[in-house]
């Protein structure tokens, strides 16, 4: 799976046409660009150094994890896949990735511990709102170390028809 995911990798990063699209959804979908602000206080503390922060915030689902979310939902459904899988511990990643996911018609698992889904219970609820379905992972320590294992074996085992987000 992961010498076909480098090849698919190979393939598409400079395509054209997936560029284009991935900047149309970057800009229609997502939000982009969010503004920078700068850090005065940080900036004067340095004396000279001009110190800036992107407010990704501001983007769609609040955290720049949609962008990664977005990218791999269209190398997915250009690789002909039907689901996306993905991991989390604190649960962004995991809500990105669902909504990135029903805007493009994928059906989605989420990897999470389940020590993570008790304290991650908002983040939890809106996966579960997006259409994705929440796998709980009960070895180990119950956490996102665990989560991430869980992902990997099953799309190794399911890479014909499964997209695996890192």
């Amino acid at each position: 799976p992961i010498e076909n995911l480098t090849k698919e990798f190979k393939k598409l990063r400079k395509n054209k046409k997936l560029i284009k699209e991935r900047d149309h959804y970057f800009k229609t979908y997502v939000g982009a660009p969010t503004p920078f602000i700068k850090l005065e206080n940080l900036s004067n503390h340095l004396g000279g150094a001009q110190i800036y922060a992107k407010v990704v915030s501001e983007a769609n689902g609040g955290a720049h994890k949609i962008y990664n979310a977005t990218v791999h939902c269209l190398i997915a459904k250009r690789a002909g896949k039907k689901y996306v899988i993905g991991d989390t511990g604190a649960g962004y990643a995991g809500k990105m990735l669902s909504m990135a996911a029903k805007k493009f018609g994928l059906k989605c698992k989420i990897f999470m511990g389940a020590k993570d889904i008790k304290r991650q219970r908002p983040n939890v609820e809106a996966i579960r709102k997006n259409g994705a379905k929440i796998i709980p992972v009960t070895t180990g320590s119950q956490t996102l170390v665990d989560a991430v294992s869980e992902c990997m074996r099953y799309w190794v085992s399911n890479c014909d028809t499964t997209h695996m987000c890192v």
